[in-house]
């Protein structure tokens, strides 16, 4: 299958995200080159550039209990896997508050060559992953089998420097993050194509009857761009029409997670982790994230936000 995507394509704080608990998929226990970095001490260049590292998203998550995989479509809090390694990367932390301290128009710049320099590092990943793993999942190879294992992912000891496909997703994601929260309006266009990637991704294996189930929710949930909640905050944050948004989150049943107050740590409720946070700006800027939504609902919010989808 291949994917295609347009050529345009403080001080931190406390962050409560009301997300359930769940098991975090094929983290690392052991020590890796994430432990070890120091982002206050990187330039914003510098951190930008390593944010495809993967090991520090990972760096000090335990497994838990597991990965699992469901049934197509996905269900409604699948984001928190992705959102829980990227609040776990301190250097993403550093870029966002790098950011907030220059004028917009330079920082959403800057965000946007970082985009469209890892988009096509990451769509050559993507396109490997499923054209090396999809024969292995089809349903009539798998008929009478009642286990088997995969897709998986590397996401720790690795070294620094070195893509893989969950660092390079994670650092689009983040980007689309940080550009929505701080209302990077010139991003918009491109954060519109990444949503419509991330559709493509979602129809493509939707809609292929010859894969297995199992195949199809594990490659969305590892290693495709179909995160609603991180997408839907990049889109909204960047809408340059903010006095609907109420209207529009009430229509489609969702709503911010938001906390305003400066802190040296993050606490993600719910998810069982508190990171130091090196200490840098000191002016804060308030924390927002849309909150979980289903396929419906992401659709719905789309449609509102007059974001094209074909």
């Amino acid at each position: 299958m291949k994917s295609s995507l347009k050529t345009t394509v403080g001080q931190l704080f406390s962050v409560f995200l009301l997300m359930a608990v769940g098991a975090f998929p094929f983290a690392s226990n052991s020590s890796c080159a994430g432990d070890n970095i120091k982002p206050e001490k990187e330039s914003l260049s510098e951190s930008l550039a390593k944010l495809s590292d993967v090991s520090p998203y990972y760096s000090g998550i335990s497994e838990g209990g597991g990965y699992t995989t469901s049934d197509t479509p996905l269900y409604i809090n699948i984001g928190k896997y992705d959102i829980k390694a990227i609040m776990n990367n301190q250097r993403v932390w550093n870029v966002a508050s790098l950011l907030e301290q220059m004028d917009k128009n330079k920082a959403a710049k800057l965000v946007q060559a970082e985009i469209k320099k890892a988009i096509p590092e990451y769509l050559k990943l993507y396109d490997f992953h499923m054209e090396e793993s999809s024969p292995h999942f089809k349903i009539d190879k798998l008929a009478g089998k009642s286990s088997f294992c995969g897709p998986t992912i590397v996401n720790g000891n690795v070294p620094e420097g070195k893509i893989v496909i969950a660092g390079v997703k994670l650092k689009i994601l983040s980007l689309v993050w940080i550009s929505g929260l701080l209302e990077m309006n010139d991003n918009r266009e491109l954060i519109e194509s990444i949503a419509q990637l991330a559709l493509k991704q979602r129809t493509d294996l939707y809609e292929d009857s010859t894969l297995h189930p199992f195949f199809k929710s594990g490659m969305l949930k590892l290693m495709s761009l179909y995160n609603r909640q991180i997408i839907g905050t990049g889109l909204l944050g960047t809408s340059s029409n903010k006095k609907h948004e109420k209207a529009i989150l009430k229509s489609v049943g969702i709503n911010w997670h938001v906390s305003p107050k400066a802190t040296q740590k993050v606490v993600l409720t719910g998810l069982g982790v508190t990171i130091k946070i090196p200490a840098i700006s000191t002016e804060g800027f308030t924390f927002k994230l849309l909150s979980p939504m289903n396929d419906k609902n992401f659709d719905l919010l789309l449609n509102k936000l007059n974001v094209p989808t074909e």
